[in-house]
C-alpha cells in the first residue's frame, strides 16, 4: 500500500511540475506579446497597432512554415526561421514607410495588413501542394500549443522579457514625449526617427 501511495504522490508531483511549467510559459508568451503591442501602439501613435495587425506575426508564421516545409528534419529551424521572418517583415514595413509613406502610422498599418493577406496567402498556396499529413502538421502548427519546456528554456524566455520591460521602461521619458507628435518631441531634444 505503502508503494502505491508514494508512486501516486510522485505522479502528481510530476503532473504539478508540467502545469507549471505550460502556465509559466503562457504568462512569458503573454507577457512578450503585451510588451511588443505596446511598443507597437507607441511607435505608430494608433491604438490598433499589435504584431497581428502590422505584419509581424504574418512574416514569423511565414517563416515557420517555410521552416517546417524545407527543414522538416530539424524542429529547432522553426523558432529561428520564424524570427527571421517576423524581422524581414519588420524591415521591409519600416523601409517602405519611411521611403513611400513618410512614416505614417494609418498607412503602415495598411501595409502591415496587405503583408499579412500575402503571408497567409503564401501558407494557403504551399498547403495546397503538400501531403496530406505535412498539412496537418502545419495546421496545428499554426493553431499553437503550449507544451512544457525545460526549466532553462523558461529562464531565458524570462530573462528575455524582463530586458525588454527593462528597457522599455527606460526609455519611457522619451516615448511619453514621443506621444505628444513628432514637432513637440523634436523640440523637447528627443529624435523622432
Amino acid at each position: 500500500f505503502w508503494d502505491l501511495a508514494q508512486s501516486s504522490h510522485d505522479i502528481e508531483s510530476a503532473v504539478f511540475i508540467l502545469r507549471v511549467k505550460r502556465f509559466l510559459l503562457a504568462g512569458i508568451a503573454g507577457g512578450m506579446l503585451a510588451l511588443s503591442g505596446v511598443i507597437f501602439q507607441l511607435l505608430l501613435k494608433n491604438p490598433l497597432a499589435d504584431p497581428y495587425v502590422i505584419g509581424v506575426s504574418g512574416g514569423a508564421t511565414l517563416g515557420a512554415v517555410l521552416s517546417l516545409v524545407v527543414f522538416s528534419q530539424y524542429y529547432w529551424m522553426t523558432p529561428i526561421c520564424s524570427f527571421c521572418g517576423a524581422i524581414f517583415f519588420t524591415a521591409f514595413l519600416f523601409y517602405y514607410g519611411q521611403k513611400r509613406l513618410s512614416f505614417s502610422g494609418n498607412s503602415l498599418l495598411l501595409v502591415g495588413v496587405i503583408a499579412n493577406c500575402i503571408s497567409a496567402s503564401i501558407i494557403s498556396f504551399l498547403k495546397g501542394f503538400l501531403s496530406a499529413n505535412k498539412s496537418q502538421e502545419i495546421l496545428f502548427w499554426l493553431m499553437g500549443y503550449i507544451w512544457y519546456e525545460s526549466w532553462l528554456v523558461l529562464g531565458f524566455l524570462l530573462l528575455i522579457l524582463v530586458s525588454g520591460l527593462f528597457f522599455s521602461l527606460w526609455w519611457s521619458s522619451q516615448c511619453d514625449v514621443l506621444i505628444l507628435g513628432d514637432d513637440v518631441a523634436y523640440s523637447l531634444g528627443v529624435n523622432s526617427e
